[in-house]
């Protein structure tokens, strides 16, 4: 089966990847069979009372960027990344953040 979308809470997936999953387990991921060669980049807000401020900066940033994204809720997000495309301009974003936010790259 593919993953059709991007994992929030899943290690060592993406989006588009072609995985193993045991149906008696309610499907959980056994194993990757084929990767899509995409990433996984999650941006939590370290603190509650920062999120109505942090919030739409990330929203406004990854729409500029027009990046696919899973919001969790409104202070945890998974956003997909390209193999091949400049992440450049969206970790400069994400670093004007600064301790607001903690980055965490999967397979990137």
């Amino acid at each position: 089966m593919c993953t059709c979308c991007i994992p929030l809470f899943a290690y060592d997936s993406a989006l588009g990847d072609v995985v193993c999953a045991d149906t008696a387990t309610g499907y959980v991921i056994q194993a990757v069979e084929l990767r899509s060669g995409k990433g996984v980049v999650r941006v939590a807000v370290k603190r509650p009372q920062d999120v109505d401020r942090v919030h739409p900066k990330l929203h406004s940033l990854i729409g500029q960027l027009r990046y696919s994204c899973e919001w969790f809720n409104s202070g945890y997000i998974a956003v997909g990344v390209e193999r091949g495309r400049s992440r450049d301009e969206f970790f400069a974003g994400l670093a004007e953040l600064g301790e607001a936010v903690e980055v965490e790259r999967i397979l990137v």
